[in-house]
């Protein structure tokens, strides 16, 4: 019996984070898939239907503010977990655009402290 390694989306304007979480995920037994944007990362989720998402805010084109009100307010991907990775503070974050919304599952502040990621992520799945 093979069991099925839980799939976690990237999204995220970086390369260079992109990289690194992709390569620690896969170290840490789950498998990954990426996108650079919110536009992006919703033509990834509806391919790839990850288990998780780990989402940047600040990003070109459709932001990951956008993309995260999107899934909470769309009953298809409203049940898919979230963790903002970002560079901005909780503070920022929940005293402006996400207010109306509810909290994400975690939020990990960059730079990234993989022992909270890693602990979130298990949490959560």
């Amino acid at each position: 019996m093979t069991v099925e390694k839980k799939k976690v989306l990237i999204i995220d304007d970086e390369p260079d984070t992109i990289t690194f979480l992709t390569n620690w995920l896969e170290d840490n037994g789950y498998d990954s898939c990426s996108a650079t944007d919110g536009n992006q990362g919703m033509q990834v989720l509806r391919s790839e239907k990850p288990d998780l998402i780990l989402m940047d805010l600040r990003m070109p084109n459709q932001t990951g503010f956008q993309l995260y009100r999107e899934l909470r307010l769309k009953s298809d991907y409203k049940h898919i977990p979230v963790i903002f990775v970002t560079g901005m503070t909780e503070s920022q974050i929940f005293g402006d655009e996400c207010t109306p919304l509810p909290k994400p599952e975690a939020f990990i502040e960059k730079p990234i402290d993989l022992n909270a990621l890693h602990e979130a992520i298990e949490r959560i799945l």
